[in-house]
């Protein structure tokens, strides 16, 4: 495992060990919880102990050793190898086998136990009288009687010699004898107290390697706690399991042996209760635990006692609250037991509870155990708690959802319908689309008719195959549905109406989209639902016409203020809603609103661990990012989206997020890293959502164009419906248009340019200041082409205002270079300094590297003295794999196939047979087989 996150321990002990010579005993104790490192940072300390005698003993728990074992087993290798006075090789015989050859069996009287002590001590000075001695005691918080009353007297009377004594254990499973031995015996400030504390996040990235992403690294650092031995267990874990419970549910089996092994050497009795206290929960009652293990009271509070002795359990400040030390140890424990043990042991906590009258959440986990096929209370109850926890706890609420099913009958009818409705919705907001889209089908199947519960069923269904890209299958369940009820007046039916607007809106009908969605927004209001009310007013917004400025603001000022007030709970049922205002408000350049509701939706889906919604934040956030000029935020932001809607197989966040990510390369200079991520998109993506896959094209040929390549845009122009760009919101065409105008001014095209930045000129809108802004940009590029400088920098000047005041950092700077070009091609020096510099400023401040090293070039040909731009695009090193060519590895390693990893990452077959290629080539394996084998060593 490597060493991260200990560097500045690692320096406090290397500065001791170099202070070593010429001086006298140095002590340092290590100190931290269990799986922090402490004996890795030992290890590598041992790398760098050039020159000195090294002896090296531990404390074992539960292993008959002999008196003085950590000191033998530290000391003896190396008496054995140095000439001592006969008399003290004949007092250390007793104990220390290189001296006699013989065993230790202990001393009896104090007065000869003193006489070794110091005997040791003398020992210890002779080893050290010609080279520094470390001695390191690891695990002393286990060390024997013996050992303690050694190192007891080491401290106080401390050898004159270059010695440096290292001590590391566990704070809460020391002895006292041994702890008043380390207070006592170590005057103040004469010892170094080095603690190990958990990972922080970006720690836990490094140690987990560059094949984790983000969004996957920071639930698995949230899962372990920061603690390194359990974040790599952890990271074994399927790629899909992201809520805490999920991923200790599913750590392999020798991780969890690992876990266990403080746990099995415990007496049978106190494994017992230890088992019973993780049938209990968090946190853990006396009586609850007493029922479950089946014994009584007193015997449980001293098995318990035991266990917190052992730091398997912990009381809780300031609640003294008992719980197991880690939730992945509580797992462990408890599936350690038999399952008949366990269910006998839910049994008898559930009537114990029932007697209580406990609440449904509390006496559903029980049940979901231990619960009998046809008992309706026990379904009842569990149908209760799960509708109870799915908005705040979908994973807790489908595995009480999947219980009732489980002891329902097939003969129950409608009940047995709307319980898989609800394991539906609740296993597809825990990330698990595709078992979701099964049950909901076979919902369908059996409900032939137009009821409320049949609509729910497509709604949800039609959603989830527009993530999954399968546009035309979601098209079809809703208007199948809508055909059979098309004046429905239920939430159900406003839903419905929502989602065929959507799917006009992904083809670019903008028209029949604002008509259905307003069919929509009529039913919200006829069954009183204020967030689909809000919904469908945002979404009205983002489909109006460019000539309906003023009653679009109104609406959207309506719509925003409404979903303020608005509390999470009504907001949580229809998630969409906060969505879809914040995307009206990017579309009139309202971004900071725009990321107050994401991240607001961003809290809840976290929160409440609702991992299908993450990636529908991320992706407009990181659009909202970008406009604000926060451009390495928003890279991160992109990646993380990316991440999340590969981990669910969305594939419509996928595609903006892909968009997002090259956007924000093409100003920051990261650009071949971005297209390597977007270049295994297959054409077959766009087909199944015309707009979002049109976007990726777009955007990809616009980051090549910032390389420097020449390029015509005819094929992307036509994925996006031709020259009038259908395929894009109205808001956004002016950007569009203005790409188009440089691009085609850089091939000479200077009469199709024009044609661009007419085109651009004619839709921009003056209640959208980002579109007027495009628009004055490609009107000021014609006029620098045509000579005309000064125009063309009043004109960019202009623009720049109209970028300001949308917040827009990064094409203000751009406004701001191209007046500067302008004024230089004026001649006018000064001026064009000016403006040079200002956009040099904003581009430092929004990470634009790419546009900041062309801004630099200029200022140093008009002889501006400029500090060197910061680093370029980053390359990955020789040898070293890419990201994406690490996710496919990492998947091979897990032994999937060619064809499930083209289907987890969006690739086609022959692109991951590409990226393995690749793999094989720069990590020197053969084949699949040598890869897994490399991967493990790598991992070990």
């Amino acid at each position: 495992m490597p060493l991260v996150g200990r560097d500045s321990q690692l320096r406090q002990l290397t500065r001791l060990l170099d202070d070593l010579p010429g001086g006298r005993l140095s002590v340092a104790e290590v100190v931290g919880e269990p799986g922090l490192g402490k004996t890795r940072l030992l290890e590598e300390l041992r790398e760098r102990a050039d020159g000195v005698l090294l002896g090296w003993g531990r404390g074992v728990e539960f292993e008959p050793r002999p008196a003085f074992g950590m000191f033998v087993e530290a000391l003896d290798p190396l008496l054995a190898d140095h000439p001592l006075p006969a008399a003290l090789r004949a007092r250390l015989a007793s104990v220390f086998p290189a001296c006699a050859g013989r065993a230790a069996d202990g001393l009896g009287l104090d007065a000869e136990r003193f006489q070794l002590h110091r005997a040791v001590i003398r020992a210890l000075e002779l080893l050290a009288e010609h080279r520094p001695l470390v001695l390191v005691l690891d695990d002393v918080h286990w060390c024997d009687p013996a050992s303690a009353e050694l190192l007891a007297q080491l401290l106080r009377h401390r050898p004159r010699r270059p010695i440096l004594l290292i001590s590391a254990y566990r704070p809460r499973q020391l002895p006292s004898a041994v702890a008043a031995v380390l207070t006592r015996a170590v005057p103040a400030g004469s010892s170094r107290r080095i603690e190990l504390g958990p990972l922080d996040l970006g720690e836990a990235t490094r140690l987990l390697g560059p094949g984790v992403g983000g969004l996957r690294a920071a639930a698995l650092h949230q899962a372990s706690g920061g603690n390194p031995l359990y974040l790599q267990a952890l990271a074994r874990a399927p790629e899909s399991a992201l809520h805490p419970h999920q991923l200790a549910e599913q750590v392999p089996a020798p991780a969890k042996s690992a876990l266990l092994a403080e746990f099995t050497r415990l007496p049978e009795q106190v494994r017992l209760v230890a088992k019973a206290a993780a049938v209990i929960g968090e946190p853990i009652e006396p009586e609850l635990v007493a029922a479950a293990a089946g014994i009584g009271l007193p015997e449980t509070l001293a098995a318990a006692q035991q266990l917190v002795a052992a730091d398997l359990l912990r009381a809780n400040e300031p609640d003294r609250s008992v719980t197991f030390r880690h939730p992945l140890l509580r797992a462990a424990v408890y599936e350690s037991a038999s399952p008949l043990w366990q269910a006998t042991a839910h049994r008898r906590v559930a009537e114990l509870l029932r007697a209580r009258g406990a609440p449904p959440t509390q006496l559903a986990p029980h049940l979901a155990r231990c619960g009998k096929v046809g008992d309706t209370s026990a379904i009842q109850v569990l149908t209760t708690a799960a509708e109870n926890l799915q908005l705040h706890a979908p994973a807790a609420a489908a595995s009480l959802h999947r219980a009732a099913l489980r002891l329902t009958t097939a003969d129950a009818g409608e009940d047995r319908l709307r319980l898989q409705l609800g394991y539906a919705t609740s296993i597809a907001l825990t990330g698990n689309v595709e078992e979701a889209l099964s049950v909901l089908h076979d919902i369908l199947a059996h409900t032939p008719g137009d009821d409320d519960l049949r609509q729910t069923a497509v709604g949800r269904c039609a959603l989830l195959h527009r993530w999954r890209g399968q546009l035309a299958d979601s098209d079809t369940l809703v208007r199948r549905e809508l055909d059979r009820a098309p004046m429905t007046d239920t939430p159900a039916g406003a839903v419905l109406w929502l989602t065929r607007g959507l799917i006009e809106f992904r083809r670019g009908g903008y028209r029949s989209a604002l008509a259905a969605t307003r069919l929509a927004w009529a039913a919200a209001i006829w069954c009183r639902d204020p967030s689909l009310q809000i919904a469908a007013r945002a979404m009205a917004v983002l489909f109006a016409p460019p000539d309906g400025g003023d009653e679009a603001i109104a609406n959207l000022d309506m719509a925003a203020t409404a979903l303020d007030q608005l509390p999470d709970e009504q907001v949580l049922p229809l998630w969409n809603t906060l969505m879809w205002v914040a995307m009206a408000e990017q579309s009139h350049d309202r971004h900071t609103d725009a990321l107050r509701h994401l991240d607001r939706g961003l809290h809840l889906a976290r929160q409440r661990h609702q991992h299908l919604l993450l990636s529908e934040f991320l992706t407009p956030r990181a659009v909202s990012l970008a406009a604000l000029g926060k451009l390495p935020e928003a890279a991160t932001t992109a990646r993380d989206a990316i991440e999340a809607a590969r981990l669910v197989g969305a594939l419509p966040p996928y595609l903006i997020g892909l968009t997002a990510l090259l956007t924000t390369a093409r100003w920051r200079g990261q650009i071949e890293t971005a297209l390597a991520e977007s270049e295994d998109v297959h054409p077959g993506a766009y087909d199944s959502d015309f707009q979002l896959g049109a976007w990726v094209l777009f955007s990809r040929t616009a980051a090549r164009f910032a390389l420097g390549e020449p390029v015509d845009f005819r094929a992307e122009v036509e994925a996006l419906g031709g020259p009038e760009l259908p395929g894009l919101l109205h808001a956004y065409r002016p950007e569009h248009y203005e790409t188009l105008t440089e691009a085609a001014l850089a091939r000479g095209a200077r009469t199709e340019a024009g044609e661009w930045a007419e085109r651009a000129s004619r839709v921009a809108d003056r209640n959208r200041p980002r579109g007027w802004g495009f628009a004055h940009l490609a009107r000021a590029r014609m006029q620098l082409a045509a000579a005309d400088g000064p125009a063309a920098a009043r004109t960019a000047t202009t623009a720049a205002r109209g970028f300001h005041s949308a917040g827009d950092v990064v094409q203000t700077g751009r406004a701001r270079l191209l007046a500067g070009l302008g004024w230089d091609a004026a001649g006018d020096r000064e001026q064009a300094l000016a403006e040079l510099d200002r956009a040099a400023a904003l581009f430092t401040g929004s990470g634009a590297e790419l546009l900041l090293k062309e801004t630099t070039r200029h200022q140093r040909r008009l002889g501006r003295r400029c500090a060197p731009p910061g680093p370029g695009p980053a390359h990955s090193a020789p040898g070293a794999l890419t990201r994406r060519e690490s996710e496919v590895a990492a998947l091979a390693g897990e032994g999937l196939t060619n064809k499930a990893i083209a289907t987890r990452l969006f690739l086609s077959e022959r692109t991951v047979e590409t990226h393995l290629a690749r793999v094989y080539r720069k990590l020197g394996v053969p084949r699949r087989s040598a890869l897994v084998a490399h991967l493990h060593r790598s991992v070990g």
